[in-house]
C-alpha cells in the first residue's frame, strides 16, 4: 500500500535527497499501514553508523537516547557478538524513529503554518539532514587510522614475544617513539597476586643520573 500523495509530498519535502525519498516513502508506508506502528525495515546506514545516522537526519533526542542506551548495554554486556546483535537491532528500529520525528514534524506544521505551502515549508526547514555527523565520522576514523599507523609496527614485534613481556615492550617502545628526548627509556611491570606494580624510567642523558624520571604505579 502505497501513502498518499499528500503524504508524499510532505515526506520528499522531509527528506530533501530526491535520490533517497521513494525509500523513504515506501518504509513509511509500511508503518502507515499500521496506524503509524511498527514494522520490519533495514537501514545498512543505521547498521553502520548507529546513533550518528539520526544525527544526520536531525532526530537528536532519540540519537542521543540510542547513543546512552548502546554504552550502557556494552559496558554491561561487553562482547563483540553482542554488539553485532545491537548493531542489527539498530538497523531495524531507527527508520521507524526517523518516521516518529516526521509525525511529530507535521503535526507541528499542522498546528502553527496557515495553509498547505506553509505547512510544506516548514517541514521542508524542521527536515533535511545535517552534514557534521559526516565531519565527526570522519575526523573519528582518521584517528583510528593514525592510531593503527602508530601502534601497528609495535604490535607486530610485539606478538613474537612470550605474552608475559607484550606489555612491557608495547609500553617501552611508545614512550620511545613519543619520548625522543629520552635517550634511556625503559618499563618494568611486575606482578604480586591481585596487585600490578607498572616501573618507568626516563632518563634524558646516560652519563647523568640526575637528569632521569621514574614513575611508579600499582595497582
Amino acid at each position: 500500500m502505497a501513502i498518499s500523495a499528500a503524504v508524499a509530498k510532505l515526506v520528499d519535502a522531509f527528506i530533501g535527497h530526491p535520490k533517497k525519498n521513494q525509500w523513504y516513502k515506501d518504509t513509511f508506508a509500511k508503518y502507515e499501514v499500521r496506524n503509524g506502528g511498527f514494522a520490519f525495515s533495514w537501514s545498512w546506514w543505521a547498521f553502520f553508523f548507529g546513533p550518528f545516522y539520526l544525527f544526520y537526519r536531525k532526530a537528536y533526542l532519540y540519537g542521543v537516547l540510542l547513543f546512552l542506551l548502546e554504552k550502557v548495554l556494552l559496558s554491561l554486556l561487553p562482547s563483540s557478538l553482542f554488539g553485532i546483535f545491537l548493531m542489527i537491532g539498530t538497523a531495524i528500529i531507527c527508520p521507524y524513529l526517523i518516521y516518529l520525528r516526521f509525525k511529530e514534524v507535521v503535526k507541528t506544521a499542522k498546528s502553527t503554518a496557515k495553509g498547505t505551502v506553509a505547512q510544506t515549508e516548514h517541514v521542508r526547514i524542521e527536515g533535511g539532514r545535517h552534514t557534521w555527523p559526516i565531519f565527526v565520522l570522519s575526523l573519528f576514523a582518521f584517528f583510528q587510522f593514525v592510531v593503527l599507523m602508530t601502534f601497528y609496527p609495535i604490535m607486530k614485534e610485539a606478538v613474537k614475544l612470550p605474552p608475559e613481556q607484550q606489555q612491557e615492550y608495547i609500553m617501552t617502545e611508545f614512550l620511545k617513539r613519543h619520548s625522543s628526548e629520552f635517550k634511556d627509556v625503559s618499563v618494568e611491570i611486575k606482578k604480586e597476586g591481585d596487585s600490578k606494580n607498572v616501573k618507568i624510567h626516563l632518563q634524558k642523558d646516560e652519563d647523568d643520573a640526575s637528569k632521569k624520571i621514574e614513575i611508579e604505579i600499582s595497582e
